[in-house]
């Protein structure tokens, strides 16, 4: 009866249960490989949207629980590898745990991972509760515990308040609690709309409120934490929300000698989206980064990057990209691509507005970036500012994440050789020394770029940038002590003599 009932709103809600039309998902076309991840991104949110509900409605139609818990695993897979800003790990974890994909968690959430949100303390602490439970770390439980107990004693919508209630609970072992706490939540989910709030890619209130994933992910939280013993004397909640069928099918589907199947996808793409069918498989690790204030954020260019590198190189994505423009070789592929995609005179056009030069700045594989930037600068190639962004190639360059910092240096010394203006005020007027203190690497590591560009005879040093800060002031906020000692230092200089 229950599957019945779920499968009857779920058709009322979905705009569509086909299958079919999911398979041949359109797909928003780009042509700027600088813009492409966004786009891609795009592509794959759209692609998983609603897809799990899908899953869960052809499920319960059927009454056959491996197509939801293909779809899940899925739908989770897509989300994190199209994973925008405003979504939070810690749910999309949960939901990973409702379809047994710990692999998925353990990309998301790495032993030891050290995130830290002080603006939003419900992230902080369900991401340290996680963590612990997860890997039965004591210490950063304990931690977490106090943290969380703060939490309770001020004032949150109730169902983040149950949510931290159980794991309390399931850390200290009450499970007699258990069941009746997700009980709660699934209830205080349907009123409050929980989940929406940290999927930003959702609208669609009534299909959160027709099932609940988020509870089977707590319920397969506990069996991951508790003995076989405790948590088979737990007793399913009681709530129309959560779906019974499913859950004795997810609790011994792990072991199952059937696990391959019933891990397969539920949608396979077609035509130019079969692309979609390798993103579950490519998804990388999570990658951290921290902010001025001292808060840890997920780094979301590096996710889409790593992503969409391992991505450019898988047989379906090649056949729809095969015939782009040399940029795409510049800027993603190896030395050996682009000379193959190469014509004599392109490095003297623009292509979407640039010069070939900035494509080939921005490749994430160092050996390309630095092979194919030499060769376009022994042709040739321009070194202007863009006319749009009014950036240079130091910008470029100094916006990467990753250098070989020797094989940096030497590039600017060509770059400067050629005419590069080490002086120019690109977007925000910010000057390459701007974006040089901003790259993540310690002041040591760096020293051989300080040198190289402290020796520069007409450096420019009193340029603001529109927030109002100097390059000294930049090394200052950034931590940069040496660099900031020696530009104060050459300021001084050259107050005292006018040159």
């Amino acid at each position: 009866m229950q599957c019945q009932k779920i499968a009857k709103k779920l058709k009322q809600n979905l705009p569509s249960v086909s299958t079919e039309r999911r398979e041949a998902q359109p797909l928003r076309e780009e042509r700027d490989p600088f813009t492409f991840l966004r786009i891609a991104a795009v592509n794959i949110r759209e692609a998983r949207e609603v897809l799990k509900y899908i899953g869960c409605y052809h499920a319960c139609r059927e009454n056959d629980m491996s197509l939801m818990y293909r779809a899940v695993r899925q739908d989770v897979r897509m989300q994190y590898a199209g994973i925008m800003g405003g979504s939070e790990l810690w749910s999309m974890a949960l939901i990973a745990l409702s379809g047994n994909d710990h692999k998925l968690f353990q990309i998301m959430f790495p032993a030891n991972f050290k995130y830290s949100n002080r603006k939003n303390i419900l992230h902080r602490v369900m991401n340290r509760l996680l963590i612990a439970l997860y890997y039965g770390e004591e210490k950063s439980g304990r931690e977490a515990i106090r943290d969380a107990e703060s939490f309770l004693r001020q004032k949150h919508p109730q169902a983040e308040l149950l949510t931290v209630r159980y794991l309390c609970a399931l850390w200290n072992r009450k499970t007699d609690c258990l069941p009746s706490l997700l009980t709660d939540i699934c209830a205080a989910e349907r009123r409050s709309s929980f989940l929406l709030d940290e999927f930003a890619d959702s609208t669609n209130t009534a299909l959160e409120k027709t099932v609940s994933f988020f509870a089977h992910g707590l319920f397969a939280l506990a069996q991951h934490c508790l003995s076989p013993e405790e948590f088979q004397n737990i007793p399913l909640p009681e709530d129309r929300g959560f779906l019974k069928e499913y859950e004795e099918y997810r609790r011994t589907a792990f072991s199952s000698v059937d696990t391959e199947r019933s891990a397969e996808p539920f949608i396979r793409f077609s035509g130019d989206a079969a692309w979609l069918n390798e993103v579950p498989a490519a998804l990388p690790k999570t990658v951290l980064r921290a902010d001025t204030d001292g808060d840890i954020f997920i780094d979301y260019e590096d996710h889409y990057e790593k992503l969409f590198t391992h991505l450019l190189h898988s047989p379906s994505f090649q056949k729809m990209y095969q015939n782009r423009d040399v940029c795409w070789a510049a800027k993603w592929d190896t030395f050996d691509h682009f000379l193959n995609q190469y014509h004599a005179g392109d490095e003297k056009k623009r292509f979407y507005g640039r010069g070939l030069l900035y494509y080939a700045l921005a490749n994430p594989d160092l050996n390309a970036r630095y092979r194919i930037s030499h060769f376009l600068l022994e042709h040739g190639a321009e070194v202007l500012p863009l006319e749009k962004e009014f950036d240079g190639p130091f910008h470029y360059l100094f916006r990467q994440k990753y250098h070989d910092i020797p094989r940096t240096k030497a590039l600017c010394e060509e770059l400067l050789r050629h005419g590069a203006d080490p002086n120019q005020a690109g977007t925000r007027n910010l000057l390459p020394v701007d974006d040089m203190i901003r790259m993540q690497y310690s002041e040591k590591e760096l020293k051989p770029l300080y040198d190289l560009w402290l020796s520069l005879p007409d450096l420019e040093l009193n340029l603001r940038t529109f927030g109002g800060r100097r390059p000294i002031d930049l090394a200052r906020e950034y931590g940069r002590k040496e660099l900031a000692g020696r530009l104060e230092k050459r300021m001084e200089r050259i107050s005292a003599t006018g040159s």
